[in-house]
Parts: C-alpha cells; sequence; structure tokens
C-alpha cells in the first residue's frame, strides 16, 4: 500500500533506513484535501507519498546491531528534496571524507557515455563515477547494475528509493540513510519559496 512519508519530522537528524521498514504501517489521508485544494496545499503539509519498493528487507541491510560489511554493502544516501544536503551531506562526503560518490555529477563527465564503470577524479579532487545515479534512465543502464557488485562507489546518492534499491539483491545490500528538516524550516523555505515564484509569474505576465 501507499506510504507517505513525511519529508519533516525531526530537527536536521538522519534517520537511517533498515529492513524493518517493511513492518511499518502507516497512512496519512491526503487524498481529499489534495482534490480540494490541489498541489499547493500538498506542497506546504510536506508529504510526499512513495510505495515502499518491494523486497526492501531482503535487498536493504538492517543497520541495528549488524556491522558494514564494505564487502557486500554499499552506502545509499537518499536524497530528499529541501533538506539542504546538496550544501552539506554531499561536500562533506566527497570533501571532507573524500568517497567516491556517484549521483549527478556522472552524467557531466566526460567518459559518461562508455559502458564501463570508472572513477573520475576533477581538479578539485573530488571523485566520482561515470553514472547518474539520480535519474532512472541512468540507473537502468547496464553500469549502473553493477555498483553493487563492484564496490567501486563509497556512496550512491539518488531521490529514487524504488529505482536505487532495485540495485541490490539478497547478497550485495545496500546501508540507506536520510536527512530530513526540522518542520518549521522547511515550512519557512516553503513559504519563501512559493513568494518568490508567485511574484516571478505575475511580474511575467504583466509584461505580457
Amino acid at each position: 500500500m501507499p506510504f507517505y512519508l513525511p519529508t519533516v519530522l525531526t530537527a536536521s537528524m538522519a534517520i537511517f533506513l533498515c529492513a524493518r521498514i517493511s513492518q511499518v504501517e502507516a497512512h496519512v489521508d491526503i487524498e481529499e484535501q489534495e482534490q480540494k485544494h490541489g498541489n499547493l496545499r500538498r506542497s506546504l503539509l510536506g508529504l510526499s507519498a512513495a510505495a515502499l519498493p518491494k523486497g526492501l528487507d531482503l535487498h536493504v541491510a538492517d543497520v541495528i546491531g549488524t556491522p558494514f560489511d564494505p564487502e557486500y554493502e554499499t552506502a545509499v544516501f537518499w536524497k530528499l528534496s529541501k533538506t539542504g544536503s546538496s550544501i552539506s551531506v554531499q561536500p562533506y562526503l566527497s570533501d571532507c571524507l573524500n568517497l567516491v560518490i556517484a549521483n549527478e555529477v556522472g552524467s557531466t563527465l566526460s567518459n559518461y557515455h562508455d559502458s564501463n564503470l570508472s572513477i573520475v577524479q576533477l581538479p578539485s579532487e573530488r571523485r566520482y563515477l561515470n553514472v547518474d545515479t539520480t535519474t532512472v534512465q541512468g540507473l537502468s543502464q547496464t553500469k549502473a547494475r553493477l555498483l553493487p557488485q563492484t564496490g567501486l562507489a563509497d556512496v550512491i546518492i539518488s531521490p529514487l528509493l524504488k529505482e536505487v534499491t532495485a540495485l541490490f539483491d539478497t547478497t550485495y545490500r545496500g546501508r540507506f540513510f536520510t536527512v530530513l528538516s526540522h518542520p518549521v524550516q522547511r515550512a519557512v523555505s516553503t513559504f519563501f519559496h512559493l513568494q518568490v515564484r508567485t511574484n516571478s509569474l505575475s511580474k511575467l505576465a504583466s509584461k505580457e
């Protein structure tokens, strides 16, 4: 069944997803409000609907009580919108920890269309894989499906829970983690974002 996961729950804390999430049954009924008020109300509520991927309990490692096994597990950062992770978590992973990252940067690399996975080091010394893990098209590539087995990626970053989970199996599993915004901070951010967008559209309409 659909699992409505609030993207604003606690104060900027990391929430680790594990196999036990498949046992969670939660539902927030916003269908009536959405039909009445449209996508704007849905956005302000800070809710996004996502169906839990099939086989989640088999493809995702349980982070409770089991140590990380780098030979058979890969860290996966589930990137959610409006959390500030693009300017906080991702630079920390690449600059401070010097990890090899698989994310949207892969699509900008010169060898992106190569059939084989490879690590590219930029002049900034950040290291990326030549694959885009933030789009369905990128994750459907043959080389993307080899990410768990090769172990080349220290961290896979993607907003696509279902598609990125499908990369793993019962042998090679993912260790998922994410970052959630404080609900008040997210509400304020959404308010100003919508305000700026509305003003921009109004100015554009007046010029026409």
